[in-house]
């Protein structure tokens, strides 16, 4: 097991100064063997010290459980897309009702219209859901906070 010096960790924490108003404090975290073996591989990895990979994801974590803007993006306009067949849908619904006679060509262009953006729901879903995508994107977010210096 490394020592505290090996892993970045404080032992005690650093004076005030003017530029640095918070105190460091060292806490403990409670992993796994095999979790350490993970993070310790990461670390080897990017070059790192455990101390700096846990901090960078603590300050970052917010990026990392938020989706991205273009896919947000992409999802809000699917869902638009499909408000407005579903409103379509309702209108044809509603006419039927009215006349007895449905419109089956509208109503069919409706469904292929739908069943598209479906199809295109799910790509995004599946993107988000894939983990091995999901891990890997979230290593090259570390890689890059890190060298942005956290």
């Amino acid at each position: 097991m490394s020592s505290e010096a090996e892993d970045g960790n404080q032992s005690k924490p650093k004076a005030k100064s003017a530029s640095e108003p918070d105190e460091w404090t060292v806490f403990s975290v409670r992993l796994r063997a095999s979790e350490v073996a993970e993070l310790d591989a990461l670390c080897a990895e990017l070059g790192v010290k455990r101390n700096r990979v846990l901090r960078t994801l603590v300050l970052k974590a917010n990026g990392f459980l938020d989706y991205d803007k273009a896919t947000t993006d992409v999802l809000r306009n699917l869902t638009r897309q499909i408000s407005g067949i579903a409103t379509n849908i309702n209108q044809l619904a509603k006419q039927a009702n009215k006349t007895g006679e449905p419109d089956f060509i509208a109503f069919m262009e409706d469904r292929k219209g739908l069943g598209a953006l479906f199809s295109k729901v799910e790509t995004q879903v599946q993107i988000l859901l894939n983990v091995r995508k999901r891990k890997a994107a979230a290593k090259a977010i570390l890689e890059k906070a890190l060298g942005d210096g956290q």
